[in-house]
Protein backbone atom coordinates (compact mmCIF):
# COMPACT_ATOMS: atom_id res chain seq x y z
CA UNK A 1 0.00 0.00 0.00
CA UNK A 2 1.18 3.21 -1.03
CA UNK A 3 1.97 5.89 1.57
CA UNK A 4 -0.89 7.83 0.48
CA UNK A 5 -3.16 5.27 0.37
CA UNK A 6 -2.10 4.69 4.21
CA UNK A 7 -2.78 8.43 4.73
CA UNK A 8 -5.95 8.15 3.66
CA UNK A 9 -7.28 4.51 5.19
CA UNK A 10 -5.74 6.49 8.39
CA UNK A 11 -7.72 9.62 8.36
CA UNK A 12 -11.10 7.81 7.53
CA UNK A 13 -10.59 5.25 10.42
CA UNK A 14 -10.27 8.03 12.92
CA UNK A 15 -12.98 9.51 11.56
CA UNK A 16 -15.25 6.91 12.01
CA UNK A 17 -13.80 5.90 15.13
CA UNK A 18 -14.51 9.83 16.37
CA UNK A 19 -18.16 8.80 15.68
CA UNK A 20 -18.10 5.23 17.62
CA UNK A 21 -16.51 7.19 20.46
CA UNK A 22 -18.74 10.43 21.03
CA UNK A 23 -21.50 7.47 20.62
CA UNK A 24 -20.38 5.64 23.47
CA UNK A 25 -19.56 8.29 25.74
CA UNK A 26 -23.01 9.41 25.16
CA UNK A 27 -24.21 6.23 25.79
CA UNK A 28 -22.51 5.99 29.22
CA UNK A 29 -24.87 8.71 30.54
CA UNK A 30 -24.10 10.37 33.81
CA UNK A 31 -23.94 8.53 37.19
CA UNK A 32 -22.74 12.07 39.99
CA UNK A 33 -22.80 9.21 42.54
CA UNK A 34 -19.72 7.46 41.07
CA UNK A 35 -16.29 9.86 41.38
CA UNK A 36 -15.18 6.74 38.68
CA UNK A 37 -17.69 7.00 36.47
CA UNK A 38 -17.97 10.34 35.84
CA UNK A 39 -13.73 10.84 35.25
CA UNK A 40 -12.85 7.89 33.19
CA UNK A 41 -16.25 9.05 31.35
CA UNK A 42 -14.43 12.61 31.55
CA UNK A 43 -10.91 11.42 30.26
CA UNK A 44 -12.66 9.30 27.39
CA UNK A 45 -14.08 12.45 26.21
CA UNK A 46 -10.83 14.12 26.09
CA UNK A 47 -8.78 11.59 24.02
CA UNK A 48 -11.69 11.49 21.44
CA UNK A 49 -11.55 15.60 21.23
CA UNK A 50 -7.78 15.56 21.60
CA UNK A 51 -7.91 12.76 18.60
CA UNK A 52 -10.35 15.26 16.56
CA UNK A 53 -8.21 18.06 17.03
CA UNK A 54 -4.71 15.80 15.87
CA UNK A 55 -7.13 14.80 12.75
CA UNK A 56 -7.94 18.38 11.75
CA UNK A 57 -4.40 19.92 11.96
CA UNK A 58 -2.73 17.08 10.35
CA UNK A 59 -4.61 18.47 7.15
CA UNK A 60 -2.97 21.40 6.69
CA UNK A 61 0.80 22.37 7.32
CA UNK A 62 0.83 21.57 11.24
CA UNK A 63 1.67 18.42 11.84
CA UNK A 64 3.97 19.68 14.40
CA UNK A 65 1.68 21.46 15.82
CA UNK A 66 -0.08 18.27 15.99
CA UNK A 67 2.16 16.29 17.46
CA UNK A 68 2.32 18.80 20.78
CA UNK A 69 -1.71 18.12 21.18
CA UNK A 70 -0.54 14.13 20.25
CA UNK A 71 1.21 14.10 23.98
CA UNK A 72 -1.70 15.46 25.40
CA UNK A 73 -4.05 12.93 24.00
CA UNK A 74 -1.64 9.82 25.02
CA UNK A 75 -1.37 11.71 28.52
CA UNK A 76 -5.12 11.88 28.84
CA UNK A 77 -5.38 7.82 28.09
CA UNK A 78 -2.26 6.94 30.37
CA UNK A 79 -4.38 8.70 32.98
CA UNK A 80 -7.04 7.19 32.28
CA UNK A 81 -5.38 3.85 32.30
CA UNK A 82 -4.22 4.36 35.92
CA UNK A 83 -7.78 5.62 37.57
CA UNK A 84 -9.35 2.35 35.18
CA UNK A 85 -6.81 -0.55 37.38
CA UNK A 86 -8.50 0.96 40.32
CA UNK A 87 -12.64 0.70 40.27
CA UNK A 88 -12.35 1.97 44.24
CA UNK A 89 -12.74 5.55 43.24
CA UNK A 90 -9.73 6.50 44.77
CA UNK A 91 -7.78 6.96 42.21
CA UNK A 92 -10.34 9.20 40.83
CA UNK A 93 -10.51 10.74 43.75
CA UNK A 94 -6.89 11.88 43.30
CA UNK A 95 -6.77 12.60 40.09
CA UNK A 96 -9.98 15.01 41.42
CA UNK A 97 -7.45 16.90 43.87
CA UNK A 98 -4.70 17.27 41.05
CA UNK A 99 -5.92 20.58 39.66
CA UNK A 100 -6.02 22.97 43.43
CA UNK A 101 -2.64 20.87 44.11
CA UNK A 102 -1.41 22.50 41.08
CA UNK A 103 -3.08 25.96 41.55
CA UNK A 104 -2.04 26.17 45.36
CA UNK A 105 1.40 25.92 43.34
CA UNK A 106 0.89 28.51 40.79
CA UNK A 107 -0.40 30.69 43.52
CA UNK A 108 2.54 29.63 45.97
CA UNK A 109 4.78 31.15 43.15
CA UNK A 110 2.66 33.81 42.49
CA UNK A 111 2.53 35.06 46.41
CA UNK A 112 6.94 34.66 46.19
CA UNK A 113 7.01 37.41 42.74
CA UNK A 114 4.22 39.53 44.53
CA UNK A 115 6.70 39.48 47.56
CA UNK A 116 10.05 39.79 46.43
CA UNK A 117 9.24 42.33 43.37
CA UNK A 118 6.96 44.73 44.20
CA UNK A 119 7.06 46.71 41.37
CA UNK A 120 5.55 43.48 39.13
CA UNK A 121 2.38 42.82 42.46
CA UNK A 122 -0.20 44.30 40.70
CA UNK A 123 0.39 43.08 37.22
CA UNK A 124 0.97 39.37 38.92
CA UNK A 125 -2.31 39.86 41.37
CA UNK A 126 -4.08 40.60 37.80
CA UNK A 127 -2.81 37.30 36.14
CA UNK A 128 -4.81 34.97 38.49
CA UNK A 129 -7.97 37.58 38.53
CA UNK A 130 -6.67 39.23 42.25
CA UNK A 131 -6.31 42.88 43.17
CA UNK A 132 -4.66 42.41 46.42
CA UNK A 133 -2.51 40.12 48.72
CA UNK A 134 -5.07 39.14 51.11
CA UNK A 135 -7.09 37.99 48.99
CA UNK A 136 -4.37 35.62 47.48
CA UNK A 137 -3.41 34.56 50.67
CA UNK A 138 -7.13 33.57 51.15
CA UNK A 139 -7.34 31.92 48.14
CA UNK A 140 -4.21 29.72 49.07
CA UNK A 141 -5.50 28.87 52.51
CA UNK A 142 -9.16 28.20 50.77
CA UNK A 143 -7.21 25.20 48.71
CA UNK A 144 -4.70 24.58 51.63
CA UNK A 145 -8.26 23.78 53.47
CA UNK A 146 -9.13 21.57 50.87
CA UNK A 147 -6.05 19.70 50.54
CA UNK A 148 -6.53 18.85 54.06
CA UNK A 149 -9.61 17.68 53.95
CA UNK A 150 -8.56 15.38 51.08
CA UNK A 151 -5.80 14.19 52.98
CA UNK A 152 -7.39 13.59 55.90
CA UNK A 153 -10.13 11.38 54.02
CA UNK A 154 -6.98 9.63 52.72
CA UNK A 155 -6.90 10.89 48.95
CA UNK A 156 -3.46 9.76 47.89
CA UNK A 157 -1.79 12.49 46.13
CA UNK A 158 -1.39 12.03 42.68
CA UNK A 159 1.36 10.39 40.93
CA UNK A 160 3.21 12.28 37.71
CA UNK A 161 2.89 11.00 34.14
CA UNK A 162 5.89 8.48 34.12
CA UNK A 163 4.27 6.97 37.34
CA UNK A 164 1.15 6.91 36.21
CA UNK A 165 2.32 4.89 33.01
CA UNK A 166 4.43 2.54 35.68
CA UNK A 167 1.70 1.70 37.71
CA UNK A 168 -0.61 0.92 34.74
CA UNK A 169 2.05 -1.52 32.90
CA UNK A 170 2.35 1.23 29.83
CA UNK A 171 5.97 2.97 30.69
CA UNK A 172 7.82 1.21 27.34
CA UNK A 173 4.35 2.44 25.48
CA UNK A 174 4.68 6.31 26.78
CA UNK A 175 8.28 6.24 26.28
CA UNK A 176 8.68 4.42 22.86
CA UNK A 177 5.66 6.98 21.58
CA UNK A 178 7.02 10.26 23.41
CA UNK A 179 10.58 9.73 23.08
CA UNK A 180 10.71 8.76 19.39
CA UNK A 181 7.99 10.56 18.16
CA UNK A 182 6.77 13.83 19.86
CA UNK A 183 9.53 15.17 22.20
CA UNK A 184 11.67 17.10 19.74
CA UNK A 185 8.64 19.16 18.84
CA UNK A 186 6.96 19.25 22.08
CA UNK A 187 10.79 20.55 23.72
CA UNK A 188 11.70 22.20 20.63
CA UNK A 189 14.78 20.25 20.37
CA UNK A 190 17.58 22.48 18.08
CA UNK A 191 18.33 19.38 16.35
CA UNK A 192 15.16 18.40 14.94
CA UNK A 193 14.33 22.40 14.41
CA UNK A 194 17.38 22.71 11.91
CA UNK A 195 16.18 19.45 10.39
CA UNK A 196 12.71 20.98 9.52
CA UNK A 197 14.37 24.13 8.27
CA UNK A 198 16.86 22.31 6.19
CA UNK A 199 14.11 20.20 4.38
CA UNK A 200 11.87 23.00 3.33
CA UNK A 201 8.70 20.15 2.76
CA UNK A 202 6.26 18.11 4.63
CA UNK A 203 7.27 14.81 5.54
CA UNK A 204 4.73 12.21 4.79
CA UNK A 205 6.59 9.62 7.58
CA UNK A 206 5.47 11.94 10.01
CA UNK A 207 1.83 12.84 8.44
CA UNK A 208 1.74 8.53 8.88
CA UNK A 209 3.06 8.33 12.53
CA UNK A 210 1.23 10.92 14.22
CA UNK A 211 -2.05 9.15 12.14
CA UNK A 212 -1.30 6.04 13.21
CA UNK A 213 -0.31 6.86 16.70
CA UNK A 214 -3.32 8.71 16.70
CA UNK A 215 -5.54 5.41 15.55
CA UNK A 216 -3.80 3.50 18.24
CA UNK A 217 -4.62 5.33 21.42
CA UNK A 218 -8.53 5.72 19.88
CA UNK A 219 -8.80 1.99 20.00
CA UNK A 220 -7.04 2.01 23.61
CA UNK A 221 -9.18 4.55 24.90
CA UNK A 222 -12.56 2.71 23.13
CA UNK A 223 -11.01 -0.53 24.64
CA UNK A 224 -11.15 1.09 27.76
CA UNK A 225 -14.67 2.04 27.96
CA UNK A 226 -15.89 -1.24 26.65
CA UNK A 227 -14.29 -3.07 29.44
CA UNK A 228 -15.30 -1.01 31.89
CA UNK A 229 -18.83 0.23 30.64
CA UNK A 230 -19.43 -2.01 28.16
CA UNK A 231 -19.95 0.52 25.40
CA UNK A 232 -18.97 0.34 22.64
CA UNK A 233 -19.44 -3.32 22.12
CA UNK A 234 -16.20 -4.94 21.27
CA UNK A 235 -16.93 -6.30 18.01
CA UNK A 236 -17.42 -2.71 16.26
CA UNK A 237 -13.52 -1.91 17.88
CA UNK A 238 -12.31 -5.03 15.93
CA UNK A 239 -12.51 -3.41 12.56
CA UNK A 240 -10.11 -0.78 13.56
CA UNK A 241 -7.61 -3.04 15.21
CA UNK A 242 -7.92 -5.00 12.22
CA UNK A 243 -7.09 -2.27 9.60
CA UNK A 244 -4.30 -1.01 12.43
CA UNK A 245 -2.16 -4.39 11.83
CA UNK A 246 -2.58 -4.06 8.32
CA UNK A 247 -1.40 -0.70 7.75
CA UNK A 248 1.45 -1.80 10.49
CA UNK A 249 2.73 -4.68 8.13
CA UNK A 250 2.22 -2.73 4.64
CA UNK A 251 4.62 -0.17 6.37
CA UNK A 252 7.27 -2.73 7.11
Amino acid sequence: MENDQRISCLRAAIADALSLGKEATEGLGSDPSSLFHMVLKGLAEAVHDHAAAVLHLSDGEHIRSSKVLLRTLIESWIIASYVATDDTGSRAASYIMKEPTETKRFLNALLRLATEKPSEQSAALASAGLTSLDDLNERIARLERDLDDARRRGVPPFPNIVDCAKAAGLEVTYRSIYGYLLSGQVHARAGDTLRDLRSGSRDQDDDYRVLITTLFLQIQMLTLTSQHFGQPDRDTIAPFESLLTELRASGR
